[in-house]
């Protein structure tokens, strides 16, 4: 799963192209705060950046448990 898959997935696929440009891929998506692409989300609604965050949230999450990023895509 690329980003833009996953974005789509989150039902963010607007956001793709930016988080491209900007070299956002899963790789760094796993590591990065929402503080740090907060600049990417100001077209979304205060409710959809709320979204966002917990699903970002639950990624970090799978990965401090020890999960996979499979695991932490599914069932967002």
């Amino acid at each position: 799963m690329d980003i833009s898959d996953l974005l789509k997935d989150w039902e963010f696929g607007e956001l793709a192209q930016q988080f491209i440009e900007n070299g956002i891929n899963m790789e760094v998506l796993k590591i990065c705060r929402f503080e740090d692409i907060s600049s990417l989300l100001s077209p979304l609604s205060l409710g959809s950046k709320i979204l966002f965050k917990r699903k970002l949230g639950r990624i970090s999450e799978r990965i401090c448990l020890g999960g996979n990023y499979f695991e932490a895509a599914v069932g967002f």
